[in-house]
């Protein structure tokens, strides 16, 4: 899997899972203020995918769900809605449903970047193998690699980054691998917090 920890690109898409990651996060507006590189979202992921995140920020059997608004984010100039009708995107996502990618949201950010030289900003991990075996040449990273370089570049205090990681477990309703390169980090950070109450 063709994942590095440093942006490759100057420009990045990021499919359903990793928005959903982000926004889940309560911080995603200062994530991506802190980033050397611009990310988009496609209009598909955004109207069609990346829709709701949990109600509860805590480990519940509440199942309610909240809207996804990414307004304020694209307002404050942090993050770009691509159209994605154009033909060249259709083009790509025949090439990748042909290549065994699944998902169309999938196959639009993955069409994105092979056609604007972008890279991509994926979570789920069944797509990461999927566009690494199709796409081989795409640069991928994770929403956790734009929390660590946040971490890293602006000194987060620990309580902030665990409660941003503790979000993302229970509102964006996902749990890091053990195999992710970032997995140790993430333990690391979040033990932090039980030591600094």
């Amino acid at each position: 899997m063709h994942m590095t920890e440093s942006f490759q690109r100057t420009e990045y898409t990021m499919d359903a899972s990793s928005a959903i990651n982000l926004y889940a996060s309560g911080y995603m507006p200062h994530i991506l203020g802190s980033l050397p590189v611009c990310c988009n979202i496609c209009q598909y992921v955004s109207d069609e995918e990346a829709k709701y995140i949990r109600g509860s920020a805590v480990a519940t059997a509440d199942c309610s769900k909240m809207p996804i608004d990414f307004g304020h984010v694209v307002e404050a100039g942090l993050l770009r809605i691509i159209p994605n009708n154009t033909e060249g995107i259709a083009t790509n996502v025949i090439v990748l449903a042909n290549a065994g990618v699944v998902g169309m949201g999938e196959k639009i950010v993955a069409a994105l970047a092979i056609e604007h030289g972008w890279g991509v900003i994926v979570d789920d991990r069944r797509a990461m193998r999927r566009l690494s075996s199709a796409v081989p040449q795409i640069d991928m990273i994770t929403s956790f690699h734009l929390l660590k370089f946040w971490d890293e570049h602006l000194k987060i205090p620990a309580q902030k980054l665990s409660k941003a990681l503790e979000n993302i477990r229970h509102r964006g309703h996902f749990s890091i691998s053990k195999r992710h390169p970032l997995y140790s980090w993430v333990v690391k950070k979040e033990s932090q917090r039980s030591q600094n109450p």
